[in-house]
């Protein structure tokens, strides 16, 4: 017996068995979209660009391989996990997980304050590292104008003593 009959024949009792046939309708859709996509995905990487390929057995030739899985296998297989997909306990369970994220985790508005004041605190203290770098900048220009004007005054005093050219006593 092949495998893939064995796949196909297991996952069609499966689907007779705990599917929720009711739901059919609900689920044709999503179905209906497995199987075109895996045709399509057939189409395009038929022999040449693979992510995965079915391997064909003494029974089924690689046609009737594709063929079985595109329309049996993988549709009742999403038949079967959309209708026993747990609705009620998984929302619960996604809500609280949530909850508990969000709680633990800031917001990106607040992410955006934290940083937003982090870069305001960095600008205050580098404006304040510059209000003081200013204030040594003055007092070494008020001392170079105080050492100007006395270097001047000094050479206004030699040049006097020139001019009057006092002689020292002998």
């Amino acid at each position: 017996m092949s495998i893939h009959l064995a796949i196909a024949l297991w996952t069609v009792f499966a689907a007779w068995r705990w599917g929720r046939w009711i739901q059919f309708s609900q689920c044709y859709p999503t179905m209906v979209y497995l199987a075109c996509f895996q045709l399509l995905y057939e189409f395009f990487s038929h022999e040449k660009f693979y992510l995965w390929r079915l391997e064909p057995d003494p029974v089924f030739n690689y046609t009737s391989v594709v063929m079985l899985h595109t329309f049996c296998i993988y549709p009742l297989t999403a038949f079967l996990y959309l209708t026993r997909f747990p609705e009620v306990e998984w929302k619960a369970a996604v809500l609280a997980a949530t909850a508990i994220e969000t709680s633990t985790r800031p917001s990106g508005k607040r992410l955006l304050e934290n940083r937003y004041e982090k870069v305001k605190q960095a600008l205050q203290n580098e404006k304040e590292k510059n209000e003081k770098l200013l204030e040594i900048c003055r007092k070494h220009v008020i001392e170079k104008a105080q050492l100007k004007s006395r270097i001047e005054y000094l050479e206004n005093k030699i040049q006097e003593l020139r001019e009057r050219q006092l002689k020292p006593f002998q």
